[in-house]
């Protein structure tokens, strides 16, 4: 994860994939949060299946989705706290084209 940080490598990354990969609700979010925000970026799927985030490090990732078209969150236990993440990100972009066009 710290080497999603460093942003080079980041900066052409399309797609990627941490399935089953114990990223957890805090540190871990963060560092995925940040390379999905960034809007110079390239990242446009990001599947995170079973990484242990729970409600509170799905929240992180919901409340920017950045250039993102696809995510997939399966087996997280995502609750309340995403889901109000993820409806407010989509709220605001309700006036601009939101390029997420697939979510699990």
């Amino acid at each position: 994860l710290a080497a999603l940080r460093a942003g080079a490598a980041s900066a052409r990354l399309a797609e990627l994939h941490l399935n089953l990969v114990p990223v957890g609700s805090g540190e871990g979010a963060r560092a995925i949060a940040e390379v999905v925000r960034d809007r110079g970026g390239a990242l446009r799927r990001l599947s995170l299946v079973n990484c242990s985030l729970g409600d509170a490090g799905a929240s992180i990732l919901c409340a920017d989705l950045g250039n993102l078209a696809s995510l997939d969150l399966s087996d997280n236990a995502c609750g309340r706290r995403t889901i109000a993440a993820l409806t407010k990100c989509l709220a605001k972009r309700s006036g601009r084209h939101c390029q997420l066009s697939s979510l699990r």
